[in-house]
């Protein structure tokens, strides 16, 4: 009898073979010997290694479909080792219909697409592996949920600046990583003073002999983990710098264009916007033999006239604007803040009963007076009450960075500054520059 052409599949997933002791090459033995003995001709074989049966972006799985021919046989130990997802194995079993393919769990007597009846229980046992893997995610994000919690860390990679430690009770904490940690510091200070990514990152690379990366130093700076945040934690672990300050790094880390390197200085890059659009307006130069001259202009129409705005804005216009008028926008915007705040409704919730019954139910876990599960879940409803309060909340505006800079005598140094000190100056308080149609300017502060 001529042999039936078949292909071995073999799969299991970086948590199966740690927790069961899966092998890979158990299956495949397994595979080859029901081969033998059934009269088969096995064409290749395919494995995937740490991919999960939930999804079908399997490498190996992938190869397969594409090279499977019509009247072959696909086999594999157990069909959980196939697919876990009742959507994506019907997909793939129309397929294989269209094509006269069959597939045969060599463990599973019921597995035959077939029939009817094999199709059903095709379809049963598909869903019972779809729910223990539903149910198995569910384990998992509630042992994190306990973890993160509790202060400890989910995975064994750290952001820059962090690390592991054990305890002496064999649980794990994360905290600030001391080789590292006075640079985390000068580069959280180097941006706050430049707003420049890319500018931090080369003083970090040059200084310490390091090799950072655009990337990398954009997600740093948009990692909260940084101001002491993770998940639902608020005191997850040691900070490098407050909540309010990540805010503001977030904001400034939005003006930043990552652009190619360019000897030009442009000190309102990623602050401008096109009335038009909505977008941000870039930089360009235009280079004459007595000057160079800095204008803006909307990159949505400098990259594919998406945009009909195509004016140009000039820097040294914006700048003497700007230089002459800055501290009167500010007085004028704190006044508006400040009327805009004694208008807001007062919350109704007593923020301070909320805060002093958790500092008393601390005093009575710290004494033994409760056993932790009750602290737990008492601590637990306090928290969700102080986070509906704070929700009433009137959205304060911090005023003492503008006041400061107002009062600071900045006009009498301003014209000895370099121009990326006076691009620093600008971004330490403005948050985005608009104009109008008519070249109207409107500034919004941090």
């Amino acid at each position: 009898m001529k042999p039936t052409k078949t292909r071995l599949y073999a799969r299991v997933s970086h948590e199966e073979q740690k927790k069961f002791g899966f092998s890979i090459e158990n299956q495949l033995d397994k595979l080859r010997i029901y081969a033998e003995e059934n009269n088969m001709l096995i064409i290749d074989e395919y494995v995937d290694e740490g991919y999960s049966a939930g999804t079908t972006k399997r490498p190996e799985l992938q190869r397969m479909l594409n090279e499977v021919q019509k009247n072959e046989i696909i086999i594999f130990t157990r069909l959980d080792r196939f697919s876990r997802n009742v959507l994506d194995a019907n997909e793939m079993v129309k397929m294989f219909n269209q094509k006269n393919i069959s597939i045969k769990a060599i463990e599973e007597d019921d597995i035959d697409t077939s029939t009817a009846d094999g199709m059903f229980m095709f379809n049963l046992k598909v869903s019972l592996a779809q729910r223990e893997l539903a149910k198995g995610s569910e384990r998992i994000n509630t042992v994190f949920e306990y973890k993160v919690k509790k202060g400890q860390p989910i995975t064994g990679n750290m952001p820059f600046g962090y690390t592991i430690e054990e305890k002496t009770d064999g649980t794990k904490e994360v905290i600030k990583d001391k080789e590292v940690k006075h640079i985390v510091e000068d580069m959280f200070d180097h941006f706050l003073k430049y707003h420049s990514i890319r500018k931090t990152m080369n003083y970090i690379n040059d200084k310490y002999g390091l090799d950072r990366k655009y990337a990398g130093m954009n997600r740093i700076f948009r990692t909260e983990m940084y101001c002491g945040r993770f998940r639902d934690n608020e005191n997850y672990c040691e900070p490098y710098i407050s909540p309010e300050t990540f805010e503001k790094i977030r904001e400034i880390v939005k003006t930043n264009i990552r652009v190619r390197k360019t000897q030009h200085i442009y000190l309102f890059t990623g602050l401008t916007r096109c009335y038009v659009c909505g977008g941000t307006m870039v930089g360009c130069c235009r280079i004459k033999p007595d000057k160079s001259y800095y204008y803006y202009r909307c990159n949505k129409r400098s990259q594919s006239c998406a945009c009909s705005n195509a004016t140009y804005i000039s820097e040294i216009m914006l700048e003497n604007y700007l230089v002459q008028n800055l501290d009167r926008l500010i007085d004028d915007y704190i006044v508006e803040a400040s009327i805009k705040l004694d208008k807001t409704p007062k919350p109704q919730i007593d923020i301070k009963a909320i805060t002093d019954e958790m500092d008393r139910l601390k005093k009575m876990f710290r004494k033994g007076h409760m056993d932790e599960k009750e602290y737990d879940y008492e601590y637990g409803l306090l928290e969700e009450k102080l986070k509906e309060a704070e929700k009433e909340l009137p959205e304060e505006t911090d005023i003492s960075n503008l006041e400061a800079f107002v009062n600071s005598g900045w006009k009498e140094v301003y014209q000895s500054l370099k121009k990326e000190d006076k691009r620093a100056l600008f971004r330490s308080i403005i948050k985005e520059i608009r104009f109008d149609k008519d070249n109207n300017i409107y500034v919004d502060f941090l």
